[in-house]
């Protein structure tokens, strides 16, 4: 069962008494800010931007964030060198001496702009419908969409993906995500930068909200993993929105400096 994070700092301070290195990946979208119906909207909170270049700058701490948006787009809206990168749902990293981008997904990036050429103008046709084609994926984002229509967006979305069997559907409540038959993911990502940044040893704490960072929980099953928002997930603990996520780091930096 997936804990409530703030009812468990006493216990957590006690994996933090001393450890080095000490590796946190987090997500950007409903982690480090809050969702907005228009995601070219989102800018990286001023006061999040504090937090999170303290905990960059602190020696304990290697930081990467991992993000569904490609790099093209998640880049500029952060904007710390000293941070590592994962986009795309993992699909693409880049760190101080790593660049890859998955082979896999290079492959069918053609596919993804046949499908998004094919759903493109029922999508736009929508009021409130996004489509955002990231080279490597789809996002169909129908956040300010009744039930009725998200009903009819994902009817649409898995009736076309038939006819692409080398690429894939994946539905959340507010969106739907299409890409390559790929092995990289969140998890995957994850896994590399941690082992690229620290070498795999110390402490790792995973932050996420969204369904894609289900797979980083799985894939760090030592670490300290947190779902933000709220409810049982793969995570250890939860919290409730990026406002928390905001409170914690603050912890983070205490306990970190006094240990």
């Amino acid at each position: 069962m997936t804990r409530p994070l703030f009812e468990h700092l006493n216990e957590l301070a006690e994996t933090f008494a001393g450890a080095f290195p000490i590796w946190l990946g987090t997500d950007f979208d409903g982690t480090l800010t809050h969702h907005q119906d228009d995601p070219a909207g989102v800018e990286l909170p001023d006061e999040m931007r504090v937090k999170l270049d303290r905990i960059a700058r602190h020696p304990r701490f290697a930081v990467a964030v991992v993000s569904g948006r490609s790099l093209d787009d998640l880049l500029p809206r952060i904007g710390m060198a000293e941070l590592a990168y994962a986009g795309n749902h993992g699909m693409e990293i880049e760190a101080q001496g790593l660049s890859w981008i998955d082979p896999e997904a290079s492959r069918h990036k053609d596919l993804v702009g046949a499908f998004a050429d094919v759903v493109g103008e029922f999508i736009r046709a929508v009021p409130g419908a996004r489509i955002e084609d990231k080279r490597l994926s789809l996002a169909i984002d129908y956040r300010p969409c009744s039930p009725a229509v998200r009903q009819a967006i994902v009817g649409r979305l898995d009736s076309t993906i038939d006819r692409f069997p080398a690429l894939r559907l994946r539905h959340a409540a507010l969106g739907s995500e299409v890409l390559p038959r790929s092995g990289a993911n969140k998890g995957t990502a994850a896994r590399v930068l941690r082992d690229h940044q620290v070498g795999g040893e110390g402490v790792a704490i995973y932050l996420g909200d969204d369904l894609t960072d289900e797979d980083a929980f799985r894939a760090l099953p030592n670490a300290i993993t947190v779902h933000v928002g709220g409810r049982d997930t793969a995570a250890r603990f939860r919290i409730e929105s990026a406002d928390s996520v905001g409170l914690f780091f603050d912890w983070l930096v205490r306990v970190t400096q006094s240990g």
